[in-house]
């Protein structure tokens, strides 16, 4: 019966721990920006070139927008 106890105590700080690791990983400091690029009348904009600034460093990143005038800015991090 010992044995057992202590596959039970064993296997539960595993369960514990992993769970633990799970949890932790699935928290994330980052975001997306995303848009679409419009002229005037309404219309996409493709071949766009967008700039973000961050203005606390004064670090830009660029990209340019696709075929339906959209762009992305995946994983940023927040400013401090």
């Amino acid at each position: 019966m010992n044995k057992v106890r202590w596959a039970f105590l064993i296997g539960m700080c595993l369960f514990v721990c992993l769970g633990q690791t799970r949890i932790a990983l699935s928290q994330v400091i980052t975001g997306d920006i995303v848009g679409t690029v419009r002229d005037p009348s309404g219309g996409v904009v493709p071949g766009a070139k967008v700039v973000l600034t961050n203005t606390a460093t004064g670090v830009q990143i660029s990209t340019v927008t696709d075929s339906t005038g959209s762009y992305t800015f995946p994983w940023l991090k927040p400013s401090p």
